[in-house]
């Protein structure tokens, strides 16, 4: 707990040196409804991309590990979360895999979503400022 006299800035840019003076943040009273409205959308967009990343990385992991016979899909339990990866990510993965060439066997679709993603994800952290 922060002891009462004690003042604590919390502008990111003035603790990393970025900005001139320090001003403290807004109260909530102080943000237009639009202002909250965007955030709100820019943080459900953020969860969404932190849920999509997590399958991603699952349907990744899990496709080296079926390669390398460590999961069985006649499994009933690894059958349904691998079908229903595929069921998930197959919209997203199919227009990159129509753009991109033949690698003869190696998918990159994963990687070239994960970076998208990422991309996406840092866009929005860096505009999120515009609001706050």
């Amino acid at each position: 707990m922060i002891p009462p006299d004690v003042n604590v800035n919390f502008d990111l840019g003035a603790t990393l040196g970025l900005s001139d003076k320090a001003e403290p943040l807004r109260s909530v009273r102080q943000f237009q409804k639009g202002d909250l409205f965007m955030l709100t959308i820019i943080q459900a967009l953020l969860v969404i991309i932190g849920v999509v990343r997590f399958f991603v990385i699952a349907h990744f992991i899990m496709s080296w590990l079926i390669r390398f016979e460590v999961l069985n899909v006649r499994q009933q339990f690894v059958g349904q979360v691998w079908y229903t990866l595929e069921r998930v990510l197959d919209p997203i993965y199919g227009p990159v895999r129509r753009m991109m060439p033949n690698m003869g066997g190696i998918d990159l679709a994963p990687v070239i979503v994960l970076v998208g993603l990422e991309i996406l994800r840092i866009f929005l952290i860096n505009n999120i400022g515009a609001f706050v």
